[in-house]
């Protein structure tokens, strides 16, 4: 059962000039969620939201974010931010785009 339930989703947004941000205008990621600490049991999943933001905090539209878990024995997570509780434990969600990353946290229970 997901104990913590995470909004958002990748969004589009404009620079000031009215047109697209790139992603070299990127100066932060982070990852969305209501708290700091997410919590999944063992065997379910918990989708992660991450999105980039420029100098003025505009969202960056058009970003490839990567997903790593720094503990894959407690959780994995897959190329669109959905992380499987895997055993119990803590595990570290890194995403990154570029030279920035945003790192969360997840409980996995059982």
């Amino acid at each position: 059962m997901l104990t913590t339930l995470l909004a958002g989703a990748l969004a589009l947004a404009a620079c000031e000039s009215g047109g697209p941000a790139s992603p070299e205008e990127v100066a932060e990621v982070r990852i969305l969620s209501g708290s700091q600490a997410v919590t999944v049991r063992v065997d379910a999943t918990v989708k992660l939201e991450a999105r980039g933001f420029d100098a003025g905090g505009r969202v960056v539209s058009g970003l490839t974010i990567d997903w790593q878990s720094l503990d894959p024995d407690v959780a994995e997570v897959d190329g669109t931010g959905r992380v499987k509780g895997l055993a119990p434990g803590e595990a570290r969600i890194v995403a990154t785009m570029g030279a920035f990353a945003d790192t969360a946290q997840v409980r996995v229970e059982e």
